[in-house]
């Protein structure tokens, strides 16, 4: 298990819904900020999760479910992801393992490698508790 792993740094994309699941680690990672903003470099097919603040263009506020969870919906940024990667598929959740960037308050996911959180039959490999 490596260190992201330890850390929970994970991302789940579900295309069903259209929403980012953040869970609570991600952001406790950079700094439990008040504000993020989601950012997506299609050369290189990774998202990245940066610390924002207020007043930055598309900072999006933090509100956490219950569950401490956090969830980003936004159509036009999966539908942008699925149609750029062309791995991801309609209907599926995904799997992101992240990698924090140090340098700056921020995580990194290659959605090349999402592993799907669903199989063939519609059964959740992956419990949202573990992540």
């Amino acid at each position: 298990m490596t260190e992201n792993d330890e850390k929970g740094l994970f991302l789940r994309i579900d295309t069903r819904y259209n929403r980012f699941c953040i869970h609570k680690s991600v952001l406790k990672s950079i700094g439990n900020p008040e504000f993020i903003q989601l950012c997506f470099h299609p050369k290189c097919r990774e998202l990245m999760i940066l610390s924002a603040l207020m007043d930055e263009t598309k900072a999006i506020r933090v509100h956490y479910c219950k569950d401490r969870s956090f969830f980003v919906y936004s159509k036009a940024l999966i539908d942008g992801i699925r149609i750029i990667s062309g791995s991801l598929q309609k209907q599926r959740s995904y799997l992101l393992k992240g990698k924090l960037i140090d340098s700056i308050p921020a995580i990194s996911f290659s959605v090349g490698d999402a592993d799907s959180a669903i199989d063939e039959n519609e059964r959740v490999l992956i419990d949202e508790t573990d992540i």
